[in-house]
């Protein structure tokens, strides 16, 4: 079988030599461009749960399982072959959370033009938080950015969403903080650490995508999953949380 390091983009792919600090072995970070969330073979699911045409949220949910199920080097492969059934049951998930939710909302309930377009919002980080506490996954976790640190950001935010930032402030001023859905617990960024096998979605302000963190072949092997084409290494959510600048 091959391995996922056959796979990654020498473009995007990086070298970081041993760091006492911050590493235990020598570290490998790449970038693997899975397939494009834009792609027409998902505008059937998009009509059929009437989502934001942007997926990325449900797509990580769906890469993560397959990740988590298989293992990294398969899971690459089977993604292939079974993205379409794990977005169709994030989708299905979320928008019954939403229904129920909106169903009960005084405002949401009574216009039909703000519902349609409640449930056509992107998915936010607490309905991730949710799924995965739903999922119950082993080494399965979560990146999630603090709203009430992105001004900008929190002005667009309401209904739930906005009753839901409360879990947030406890972790103003760390940057970002994890949620591990299979304990249904968060976690200070000073207090995680990187071991074993470990599957990630990390919210990347305004994108979602996912990350794997292994220890093999005498390296820290990090392969970052993309439904789009970035140089993720720039991203500076992801250089915090792979602590690349300390």
């Amino acid at each position: 079988m091959q391995t996922i390091i056959e796979h990654l983009n020498p473009k995007f792919t990086k070298f970081y030599p041993k760091d006492k600090k911050n590493w235990k072995k020598d570290t490998i970070i790449g970038d693997v461009f899975i397939y494009d969330q834009f792609d027409q073979e998902f505008e059937y699911l998009i009509n059929k749960y009437n989502t934001a045409g942007s997926i990325c949220g449900y797509a990580s949910l769906a890469n993560i399982q397959i990740l988590h199920k298989y293992g990294v080097d398969e899971g690459f492969m089977q993604i292939r072959e079974e993205r379409q059934k794990y977005i169709e049951d994030a989708m299905r998930f979320i928008k019954n959370a939403r229904e129920t939710y909106a169903s009960n909302n005084p405002i949401l309930s009574q216009d039909q033009q703000q519902f349609n377009n409640y449930l056509k919002d992107w998915v936010a980080n607490y309905e991730i938080s949710d799924y995965l506490k739903e999922l119950k996954l082993q080494n399965v976790y979560f990146v999630r950015n603090i709203a009430q640190e992105y001004p900008e950001q929190l002005a667009k935010v309401q209904f739930e969403e906005l009753e839901r930032i409360k879990e947030e402030e406890q972790f103003m001023g760390d940057n970002y903080f994890i949620y591990y859905g299979y304990d249904n617990k968060f976690i200070r960024r000073k207090e995680f650490e990187f071991k074993g096998t470990q599957y990630f979605i990390i919210d990347t302000l305004g994108h979602f995508m996912c990350i794997t963190s292994e220890f093999k072949f005498n390296k820290h092997i990090i392969v970052i999953f993309d439904t789009m084409q970035h140089d993720n290494l720039e991203n500076i959510c992801i250089r915090r949380f792979l602590r690349l600048d300390k």
